[in-house]
């Protein structure tokens, strides 16, 4: 088992910004020895997994693989592909589509015009629903004793979730390392008991509060998070629905604070927001 853990640290060694590294710079990044980082690499260059030019290593697509099973029995992210392109291409903004994973949203389509976070965001991110408009179209949507049993391992989960570095499993589109800022310790120990830890000092930590802002996306049929999830983010969202009219996931568009007041934002963002969300669905259904 130890020995998976390390091979899969090196593959999350390279990401977006690091798509090449030498043996010092894996030994680096995973803490390995460069003897144990040498032995890793060479058994992914053999697998097929990494290319090497006798100096520096880069991922090769054959290790999309490891992730095209979950992918394909999914299909969303192939449907939502192409309107995303579409909708970012329209509103110039970073557009995406996520699911539920327990407490977390995890991203499953994306399309980045540019960098938005602190954090880069691709395929696999994850980040706390209750702070996130995907993740509160989503939930707005869940049965009553579903959204109760995620209040209460969302309450209890101090500090939330922030996953390891994800491989960027994208569909065959533009899809946009990892999770946002990690929450630390000191946040969680400030937190008072019973309720969600803020990450920044907008976020609804309340879980009341959480509840009647879910009942206002459930009555209005989207979700806008004003810069709860980082500070000088908003984002809007749309639940996905598939063909038996249950929400599966959500569609975002995201922009900076700079881009105006967010009675402008909503304006500009909304209606071809409603739009691609509405043609997903479309394909969603005929899926069945």
């Amino acid at each position: 088992m130890q020995s998976l853990e390390r091979g899969l640290a090196v593959i999350r060694a390279f990401d977006s910004e690091r798509r090449s590294l030498t043996l010092s710079d894996v030994a680096r990044e995973t803490g390995l020895s460069r003897a144990s980082a040498r032995r890793f690499l060479h058994t992914l260059v053999e697998l097929g997994y990494v290319a090497t030019d006798g100096r520096e290593f880069t991922l090769r697509p054959q290790l999309l693989e490891l992730g095209y099973a979950y992918l394909s029995s999914l299909t969303l992210p192939d449907i939502a592909a192409p309107h995303l392109e579409e909708l970012s291409q329209k509103v110039s903004e970073s557009s995406s589509v996520a699911v539920l994973d327990g407490t977390d949203i995890v991203y499953v389509a994306r399309v980045a015009t540019h960098r938005i976070m602190s954090a880069s965001i691709r395929v696999g991110t994850r980040f706390p629903a209750y702070a996130t408009s995907m993740g509160r179209a989503i939930l707005a949507h869940a049965e009553p004793g579903v959204l109760d049993a995620y209040l209460a391992s969302a309450v209890q989960s101090s500090p939330p979730s922030s996953p390891p570095s994800s491989l960027p499993l994208s569909p065959p589109s533009k899809v946009g390392s990892t999770a946002g800022s990690k929450v630390g310790p000191s946040a969680a120990s400030k937190t008072p008991s019973g309720m969600l830890v803020p990450l920044t000092s907008r976020t609804i930590t309340d879980p009341r509060d959480l509840r009647a802002a879910l009942d206002l996306v459930r009555e209005q049929g989207w979700a806008l998070v004003d810069q709860e999830l980082e500070e000088g983010l908003r984002s809007v969202a749309a639940p996905l629905r598939d063909g038996t009219g249950r929400v599966v996931a959500a569609v975002n568009v995201s922009a900076p604070v700079r881009r105006g007041e967010i009675a402008t934002l909503v304006q500009h963002l909304l209606p071809p927001l409603l739009k691609a969300a509405a043609a997903i669905e479309a394909d969603l259904a005929r899926m069945r």
